[in-house]
């Protein structure tokens, strides 16, 4: 009968841990604990010796098998009996009856049968038989106990031999005790399995790997109580496997160095065991490489095209090495012990290491495995150590963040990098890590892109690392630093002689750029031998020639690429304005709406997208889209990383802070620039001014026209800064009204003649003609200014400035009232709040219908109820009626919280009800 013992992890037998403490390095006495439930079968086993037992110890390779055996052939010779120990060997299972004559330490050794038999089978009779009658002699005596290790690899006539031993044992005080390593194959399994199957009780003993409570014995035995703290780690690394456990006790001693990292150690002789265990078929030694080279990415399939044998021969190979303890079976194999694949893999060369890691990613790309997988694993394998896998790594890096939005395009580069890479991988990776945090947080991405340029000694790879490190100085407020370095960089494309994708070109544009806003760097002269379109650029920024001068749009979009990584958004906006000034707004308004729909924009270039797109809309008299664009460029803008980069702030407001002011939301429009840190002094610098004009409105539509004229005055300063070229900005303009009202008319008349000569001088800016002459007029009063004023009308009526009309109508028609002529005053206003209302311009309809109301004119209802909502205030009102707060509502219509405020209040004052509570289920059906 064959009796199947459940491993148990007890604490050892009482003497054990004293003996351990004296003894942990002798061999395998270490090996025992938690071992105790084991060592109590044997004795119960010993004790019974007169039926004969057969006692068989399995267990996967290191599990303490040959140290279990000696225990018990040390117990048996304490009872008092003849213990015949002998083990097998791989080296000599082929020779016969090797175990036969190694038995019982020569006692046997004439009993042999010559080589002379003439019958093989009458030979391994005889030797069975004698075998059997010198046991049954010596167990006259007293007691023999058989010990046999490593049965698996016992030539086939001592099985044969031991086998007709076995059925022969009944009634004499005979016992065998033998081990087998779990999953190998022997001489002949029927005849193994018929001798485990004979007529004496047979007792197989499983051995599975240690706990940690018996790991954390030997560790204090070995290192002091102080190495407790390990015991979890040592576990892990070794699996519980008692040689393993044995070989790292061993180092630690041997160093002296309890506080040595434990994942570090894999000593040579743990590969040496492996080979000597593993059998060599089906390829486990290969395949055991291969599996460590792939780690997690380890299927089957991999394991057998990495390792060059065949599909089915690799799963063979899987499942003999998994019963030897050696890995976890699975759709990805894994060791059991992580220390026995650090040793396969220290084992291999560093070239063919290399090597294999390149062939295993490879395998990985054939089988469709996604980037982030090879690269996961290549990190997890230290293969970017090894040049030969750089262009792989490299390659999947690119692929796997390439078009991918900003903020998961950080996260993953910020990942790969977090890893130990080779510095040429590094210096590679650096430049798109600080290409996508530019667009998210400018100060890390600074940090990225210099550390980046220190390690790249290529021309154009350091000149495009400079190129985007200049974006981020310039976005932090370190413009001067920004030119220096462009200027370096420049130098140094130039004596390469390179100019890939007209690098040289976008650096000259981006000098501009910045010099003009640093009237230090103002004087920079241009680089030479500039593509046409990027020199007509250098001239337009840098003040030199008006903005009509400047190349088609087409080419100035494909030059300045304001969406692209290495774009220039800033470049592109400071032109556009002047574009504007040139009178080219209706044809701007295609490219402007085209970067802000461009997709995979981090918040800084979307951020400064939707600003251009709003201000073009604003331009063009549409009041409410371009609030919703503002909207979404102050939310996108505001998630950039802390400290917010004020210049880029400063670009961005001037179209969200007047689009408030048109809606008739001074509050809101305060706020943003107390939030923003833009509600103080600001430096004179030329991008300061549309922020300082549109602040200055905002302070004289509150009421204090003395800071709001400051605000336009400062303006002037930073306009002044350019050298005399046409201003971007009519501050003069802006500054009249204040003026006026402040009394100053002398000052008011110098300002508005000199901005309808400066109007004048741009002949394709009709707008700004328009709004020149109106301040003209105002500052003029009487009939002169009347007449100023009507021709403003008529300028403006082709000019496609819905907006400027609607002021320079309202102006009319108040000055006619001031003199009389009312009937012309009303229809003026009229007119005027028609094109307000229309425009959505909240502020200017109302200060209209008052003017008319104060010529004696009526004013008209507006359209009200629910036919005068639009299709997107029907979809909120309909959400908002069901319940949803407005962030939800933001969220399922893809739009800002801020866009589902506006709108509200529009609908609000469409319905004639207070707000959200009166905005309730009894209106869903209506909608």
């Amino acid at each position: 009968m064959t009796v199947e013992l459940e491993p148990v992890n007890g604490t050892a037998v009482p003497d054990l841990r004293h003996e351990l403490a004296a003894r942990f390095t002798g061999g395998h006495a270490n090996r025992l604990s938690g071992r105790a439930a084991e060592l109590r079968i044997l004795e119960q086993q010993l004790a019974a010796i007169e039926r004969g037992p057969v006692v068989l110890v399995e267990g996967g390779m290191g599990t303490g098998k040959t140290a279990l055996l000696r225990a018990g052939a040390r117990a048996a010779r304490e009872r008092g009996f003849r213990v015949l120990q002998a083990a097998c060997s791989s080296y000599e299972a082929d020779f016969p009856l090797q175990l036969v004559r190694r038995l019982g330490d020569g006692v046997l050794r004439d009993a042999a049968p010559s080589g002379d038999a003439a019958d093989g089978r009458a030979a391994l009779r005889e030797a069975g038989a004698l075998l059997f009658e010198r046991i049954r002699e010596l167990a006259r005596l007293r007691p023999v106990l058989l010990v046999v290790d490593d049965l698996q690899w016992c030539d086939l006539g001592s099985l044969h031999c031991l086998a007709f031993l076995v059925r022969r044992l009944t009634g004499h005080s005979v016992g065998i005790l033998a081990s087998r390593l779990s999953g190998s194959q022997s001489a002949d399994p029927v005849l193994v399995d018929e001798l485990l199957r004979a007529h004496h009780p047979c007792v197989r003993i499983n051995l599975e790997p240690l706990g940690e409570t018996a790991t954390g014995i030997l560790l204090e035995a070995a290192l002091g109580l102080a190495a407790a703290g390990q015991r979890p780690a040592v576990t892990r690394w070794t699996g519980g496997n008692p040689f393993l456990l044995g070989e790292v006790l061993s180092v630690l001693t041997r160093h002296g160095e309890a506080g040595t990292p434990v994942t570090e150690i894999a000593p040579p002789s743990v590969h040496t065991w492996l080979r000597s265990r593993v059998p060599a078929a089906p390829r486990c030694l290969d395949v055991l490489r291969a599996l460590a080279i792939l780690g997690s990415q380890a299927t089957t399939a991999l394991i057998a095209a990495t390792a060059g044998i065949p599909v089915l021969e690799a799963a063979q190979a899987v499942r003999t090495l998994a019963d030897l303890g050696l890995i976890r079976p699975g759709e990805v194999p894994t060791f059991t012990q992580p220390m026995v694949r650090a040793a396969v893999l220290n084992a291999i060369p560093l070239e063919e290491r290399a090597r294999l890691y390149l062939s295993g990613a490879e395998r990985l790309r054939e089988v469709g495995t996604p980037d982030d997988k090879v690269i996961a694993y290549l990190l997890a394998s230290h293969a970017v150590e090894y040049s030969c896998t750089t262009d792989l790594l490299l390659a999947a890096v690119r692929r796997m963040v390439e078009g991918k939005p900003v903020h998961e395009r950080v996260v993953r580069l910020r990942h790969v990098l977090s890893h130990h890479v080779s510095a040429g991988v590094r210096a590679q990776l650096l430049p798109l890590l600080g290409e996508a945090e530019l667009d998210l947080d400018p100060v890390a991405a600074e940090a990225r892109l210099a550390e980046a340029h220190r390690l790249t000694s290529e021309p154009v790879a350091r000149g495009r690392i400079a190129f985007q490190r200049a974006t981020a100085l310039h976005a932090l407020d370190r413009g001067a630093e920004a030119v220096d370095l462009l200027r370096t960089a420049a130098e140094e494309l130039a004596r390469s002689g390179r100019n890939a994708g007209g690098l040289r070109d976008r650096m000259a544009v981006h000098l501009a750029a910045l010099a003009a806003d640093d009237p230090e760097s103002a004087s920079a002269a241009p680089p030479e031998r500039l593509a046409e379109p990027a020199r007509r650029i250098v001239a337009v920024l840098s003040g030199t020639v008006p903005g009509d001068t400047a190349p088609p749009l087409n080419d100035a979009w494909q030059l300045l690429r304001p969406a692209d990584p290495l774009g220039l958004p800033v470049a592109w906006l400071a032109l556009t304005r002047a574009l504007i000034s040139a009178g080219a707004r209706t044809r701007i308004l295609p490219y402007a709406t085209a970067w802000a729909a461009a997709r995979n924009q981090g918040p800084l270039r979307e951020g400064l997208a939707r600003a251009a797109h709003a201000e073009i809309l604003l331009l063009l008299g549409q009041v409410e889209p371009a609030a919703a664009e503002s909207t979404v460029a102050l939310s996108r803008l505001s998630a950039l990383g802390a400290p917010r980069p004020r210049g880029v702030l400063a670009l961005a407001l001037p179209p969200l802070i007047e689009t408030l002011v048109e809606r008739d939301e001074l509050d809101a429009a305060v706020r943003v620039l107390s939030e923003a840190g833009l509600d103080g002094e600001l430096p004179p610098r030329r991008d300061h001014a549309p922020l300082l004009v549109s602040r200055g409105k905002l302070r004289y539509a509150y009421g204090d026209a003395e800071s709001g004229l400051a605000d336009m005055v400062s303006a002037g300063r930073c306009e002044a800064e350019r050298g005399g070229t046409p201003a971007l900005v009519s501050w003069r303009a802006a500054a009249v009204p204040a003026l006026v009202e402040l009394g100053r008319q002398e000052t008011a008349r110098e300002l508005a003649q000199a901005e309808l000569v400066q109007a004048r001088g741009r002949v394709h800016d009709r707008p700004a003609l328009g709004v020149a002459l109106r301040a003209a007029g105002q500052a003029a009063g009487g009939a002169a200014g009347v007449e100023l004023l009507g021709e403003s009308v008529t300028v403006l009526e082709e000019s496609g400035a819905p907006l400027e009309l609607a002021r320079s109508l309202g102006e009319l028609g108040t000055a006619l009232c001031r003199l009389g002529r009312l009937p012309g005053a009303r229809d003026r206003l009229r007119r005027a709040c028609a094109l307000a209302e229309k425009a959505g311009a909240i502020r200017l309809r109302r200060l209209l219908e008052r003017q008319l109301r104060d010529a004696g004119g009526r004013v008209r209802g507006r359209i009200q109820g629910l036919e005068s909502l639009t299709a997107s205030e029907r979809r909120i009102a309909r959400l908002a009626a069901a319940g949803r707060t407005n962030r939800e509502i933001a969220e399922e219509l893809f739009v800002t919280r801020r866009a589902v405020e506006m709108h509200l209040t529009q609908i609000y004052r469409k319905l004639d009800i207070r707000g959200r509570r009166e905005l309730n289920r009894e209106w869903l059906g209506r909608f």
